[in-house]
């Protein structure tokens, strides 16, 4: 078929070029972002090691109404440990690092299980033990917007698909 009249195919006027386009761009975004990603790993070894610090910080950003509804709040940990007779130092509850909460009491909720000089388990990569983290599982927090984007993108798409088989 040959498309003599292009206004009616327009970009900025058809839903359906507008939404599949939209649609795969929020998708490619969500599966980009999730892929890079720390994974977890279920398989990571793990020593004992010792908290050295702990804090909260006040991570609010720029971005950010500097109202006090909005402020953001993270856990700070440290951590040295030793894998092979080698000393490392650490930071962080999780693989893919820092988790803001909304407010100072979660993230002492968070940092409850954890004293200062207390023992405490390191998980470790294999590969490279200068990564570490003390939970060995990822807080679904790190991939909520990611996984929002690629189901967001996914409805785009097959809404535009349902459009385009109804037009």
């Amino acid at each position: 078929m040959i498309i003599t009249n292009l206004d009616n195919y327009s970009c900025m006027t058809s839903p359906v070029v507008f939404l599949s386009g939209l649609g795969g761009l929020l998708a490619a975004v969500g599966i980009v972002g999730l892929l890079a990603l720390v994974p977890d790993d279920p398989d990571a070894p793990s020593t004992t090691g010792r908290v050295t610090e702990i804090g909260i910080a006040d991570v609010t950003s720029d971005t950010f109404d500097e109202r006090a509804d909005n402020k953001q709040f993270a856990p700070e940990i440290s951590y040295s440990y030793e894998v092979d007779g080698e000393r490392y130092q650490g930071q962080g509850l999780h693989w893919e690092g820092t988790v803001s909460y909304g407010a100072p009491a979660q993230v002492k909720s968070a940092l409850e299980p954890y004293l200062e000089d207390d023992d405490v388990t390191v998980y470790y990569r294999a590969d490279d033990p200068s990564q570490s983290c003390l939970e060995g599982e990822s807080s679904v927090f790190g991939r909520t917007e990611f996984l929002f984007a690629l189901v967001v993108g996914v409805a785009l798409l097959l809404g535009a698909g349902g459009l385009f088989v109804m037009g």
